[in-house]
This record gives C-alpha cells, sequence and structure tokens, in this order.
C-alpha cells in the first residue's frame, strides 16, 4: 500500500475541529495559523507506525475549503488530503452513518444558459473528481462506511424539494459544502484525495435543527472513523 508521509486534513467547522485540538495536544504538536486559519501539525502514532497529520480549521464554503487545500499541497507539502465533516444524507444513508465518495461533484456550478449541462466546467478536463484508489481502499475497508456520490455547493440543503432535485439530477448519497471544492484542487495538483463524512441530517425539510443538533456535540466519532483509515495506511 501507498505510503503517505504528510497528510492534511480540512475540516470547516469549529465543533467538528474540536478532536484536532485534543489530539495535537496528546501527540504534543503545534498549533499556528496560516492565512488566518488554524493550522494544527502533529505526527499520530499506532503500531504499525507513524505519520504526519497537518490539521486546517479553513471555515465553511467552497472558497474556504480550496484555499486550504492549496495551503496545505503547497506550502505545508502535504501529500495527501482527506476533507472530514457532516453531511446531509441524499439517499441510502441514515443520520450516524459515516461515508466516503465515489466522485465529488459541484452540484451548484450551472453555465447551462450558455448550453452546457449542470455542473459541468468548460474548457476544462475535468468536473467529476475521483477519490484516489490507495485512500479509497483503506478507508472502504472500515466495518459500516458507505460509500456512493458526494455533491458539493455554497448552499445548506434544507428542504424536500432541493433534496429531491439532487438525488435527480447527481444519485448522490449526500451533500456538503467543501469536498468537491477539495477534490478539484487535489486534482489539479495530482494529489491523492478522499472525503470521509458522517450523515448529520436528511437535507430535507427538518435538516437544520438536526445537523444543529449533532454539530454542537463536537464529538470525536467522525474524526476516530478519519484515524482508523489512517490506521490501514500505516
Amino acid at each position: 500500500m501507498k505510503k503517505f508521509n504528510n497528510i492534511g486534513l480540512v475540516i470547516a467547522d469549529v465543533q467538528e475541529y474540536a478532536p484536532i485540538n485534543i489530539l495535537c495536544e496528546k501527540y504534543g504538536g503545534v498549533f499556528s495559523e496560516q492565512f488566518g486559519d488554524k493550522l494544527s501539525v502533529f505526527e499520530y502514532k499506532n503500531k504499525g507506525g507513524s505519520v504526519k497529520i497537518s490539521a486546517v480549521l479553513c471555515g465553511i464554503g467552497k472558497v474556504n475549503a480550496a484555499a486550504a487545500t492549496a495551503y496545505l499541497i503547497a506550502s505545508a507539502k502535504c501529500d495527501a488530503i482527506i476533507n472530514s465533516g457532516l453531511s446531509g444524507g441524499i439517499s441510502s444513508v441514515r443520520r450516524g452513518d459515516y461515508t466516503i465518495g465515489t466522485e465529488y461533484i459541484e452540484h451548484d456550478f450551472d453555465v447551462s444558459p450558455l448550453g452546457y449541462k449542470k455542473s459541468f466546467k468548460p474548457d476544462q478536463d475535468c468536473y467529476i473528481y475521483k477519490p484516489d484508489d490507495t485512500l479509497f481502499e483503506a478507508y472502504s475497508a472500515i466495518e459500516g462506511i458507505i460509500s456512493g456520490v458526494m455533491v458539493c455547493g455554497d448552499k445548506f440543503v434544507g428542504s424536500d424539494d432541493e433534496k429531491k432535485q439532487i438525488k435527480k439530477d447527481f444519485s448522490a448519497v449526500s451533500c456538503d459544502m467543501e469536498s468537491a471544492a477539495c477534490a478539484s484542487v487535489c486534482y489539479k495538483a495530482k494529489v491523492p484525495f478522499i472525503a470521509v463524512r458522517r450523515i448529520s441530517d436528511d437535507a430535507g425539510d427538518a435538516a437544520a435543527d438536526s445537523y444543529i443538533s449533532m454539530n454542537n456535540l463536537a464529538e470525536d466519532k467522525l474524526i476516530n472513523v478519519v484515524l482508523k483509515g489512517i490506521d490501514n495506511l500505516l
């Protein structure tokens, strides 16, 4: 299995990032600030070995996620990127499930008035991004994890009508606000990528309350799944 030396984590939300603060202190890591974002760097160890982890608290949305990913690749010299966070469930998932993407698409990218299909990016050779095979294998080995198409956009999806449209257009399992943006940067930089996310809500009319209640817990459950996949790489 491919060996990674410096894995970058892109995490959007303060509560989602809270377990990283604990891990960084546990492993004697260093906290700093890069371009206004919090950066935690530590050496993660298990019985199989160790790997450097550089985790950025990027803020919510595609622009923030893309900027953080570019920093981790260009400045922090990460050789793999993992996006982690909560997602809305679109199909074949329930609240609390863990997911990995088979494809990453920006559902809100739309130049269809110019004659292109929705989400297609003119003059680019790719707009549907794939995960790295080695990373996908490592996370697929985790019991209970669900794989499928992940879509992202700069909008919290919280209505039954929006959910139905996304399901129709993309056959997605989940929606979020960062994954495909990270994937786009990694594709251009030729850096391995995967998104590992937890379902917090059903992306329907009651999504907001469901998301808020899970997010406010600031649990380490998702980060522990991220670490299980890293364990499988060591």
